[in-house]
């Protein structure tokens, strides 16, 4: 689950939206900061969905 000032509620995310560096396994911390794009739609209770998850630090 993602959260963000700019979407008026919680964001479902799955790992396979996480970008990763080539050949390497996609995967964030609990609690890194990240960057996302998302949509409105519902998934899993949820009633917006991330599109692309990338980490903020490591670009």
């Amino acid at each position: 689950m993602l959260v963000s000032p700019d979407v008026p509620g919680e964001v479902w995310a799955h790992f396979s939206v996480v970008r990763a560096e080539p050949g390497a396994f996609a995967s964030l911390d609990p609690g890194e900061g990240v960057l996302f794009t998302w949509e409105e739609a519902e998934q899993d209770g949820y009633a917006y969905r991330a599109l692309d998850v990338r980490s903020a630090y490591r670009g």
